[in-house]
């Protein structure tokens, strides 16, 4: 959800950074902001009908200069409700003057010509298909998308932002790194499928209503790379959805082929080290792909989930998963909301006092 900012209330409040370790404890800072009233010598919180915006340092919000950001898009979750108070999180500051096409494309990797209208007439409420086929013309016209005919994805044309673009929307704010060194020509292929793939369940998620946030792999590797704020491994994508009035948070792998062994035990390793995320989620295309990986990742010390890609896209998160060794099957949404509790007490967002 994309919001603009028009101004701030009266009060503000902030949490400072701090690093108590290594990997996922890593707290930066973060500031509160809400409307007060003149209660005798000074300004207090409204005592009802109370709402709070928060904003993250490393989602582009400097505390020194906070008018300069009125009137800027920042990328939010969706609004929600805790003990009676609305709360709106502003993930990241938008690259000013950026179609939404352009950065759609750069964070998908690849996508086709349907998949990106789709998004944008869930995020964007875009209706005109003309437009929006005469927007993406001149973005390939001007060299800002390249443009693939791919016969063997339906018939359907294939986008991809070109590095000196990728590098522009960099210079812009963008979270974006590239993956070190060059792909041989049927690695690029497995990963033009791959992306196509991930965007159906991106798209399957956005369609189920439960979807808060997606973090894609290319904010993932920025933070990762670039902040001690980051995670042990570059997974597709970090979802969170609501469900039952809860925030559930969950790593996604898509696991279109498979690798080899040694691999695994690398990514066991680095599951088994991530303190920051409490549930896993493997889908594959199918059942035997499906038998390899979990005997592959049997060994892991967290529990890991499995699933089927094309059962995944009818049933979201109601799907059917087996954790690895067990032959019981369990819904995953059922797995998300396991012994978590509605807040009563403790911090306004989850895993933050304020």
């Amino acid at each position: 959800m994309l919001v603009s900012v028009t101004g701030f209330g009266s009060v503000w409040r902030q949490r400072l950074e701090s690093d108590l370790g290594r990997r996922g404890l890593f707290k930066p800072a973060v500031y509160y902001n809400t409307t007060g009233v003149m209660v005798k010598s000074g300004v207090r919180q409204r005592p009802q009908i109370c709402g709070y915006a928060r904003f993250e340092a490393v989602g582009g919000f400097n505390p020194n200069h906070p008018a300069k950001i009125i009137g800027r898009v920042f990328e939010c979750a969706e609004p929600s409700v805790w003990m009676g108070y609305n709360k709106l999180l502003f993930r990241r500051l938008i690259a000013g003057d950026v179609c939404p096409e352009y950065y759609l494309v750069l964070h998908s990797g690849f996508v086709t010509h349907n998949q990106l209208f789709e998004f944008l007439r869930l995020d964007y409420s875009a209706s005109s298909r003309s437009a929006f086929n005469n927007r993406v013309h001149r973005l390939v016209k001007h060299g800002l998308l390249i443009r693939q005919e791919m016969p063997f994805v339906n018939r359907e044309v294939v986008y991809s932002v070109s590095h000196a673009s990728a590098s522009e929307l960099v210079g812009r704010g963008e979270h974006y790194v590239q993956p070190a060194g060059k792909q041989r020509s049927n690695s690029a292929q497995s990963a033009l499928h791959h992306s196509l793939e991930l965007n159906e369940i991106h798209l399957a998620l956005k369609h189920s209503g439960t979807l808060v946030y997606w973090m894609p792999e290319t904010e993932i590797r920025s933070r990762n790379d670039l902040t001690t704020n980051g995670y042990w491994k570059y997974y597709d994508a970090i979802v969170t959805v609501r469900l039952g009035g809860q925030d559930c948070k969950f790593a996604l792998e898509y696991e279109r082929t498979p690798k080899a062994a040694r691999h695994y035990l690398a990514i066991r390793e680095r599951i088994e080290q991530e303190i920051s995320i409490a549930h896993f989620l493997y889908l594959v295309p199918n059942h035997d792909l499906l038998w390899f990986v979990a005997n592959k990742l049997s060994g892991c010390k967290r529990t890991i989930y499995f699933g089927l890609f094309r059962d995944f896209l009818q049933q979201t998160l109601a799907l059917s998963v087996r954790r690895s060794g067990s032959p019981v099957s369990v819904d995953l949404d059922s797995i998300l909301t396991q012994r978590k509790m509605v807040q009563q007490t403790g911090g306004l967002f989850p895993g933050i006092a304020v």
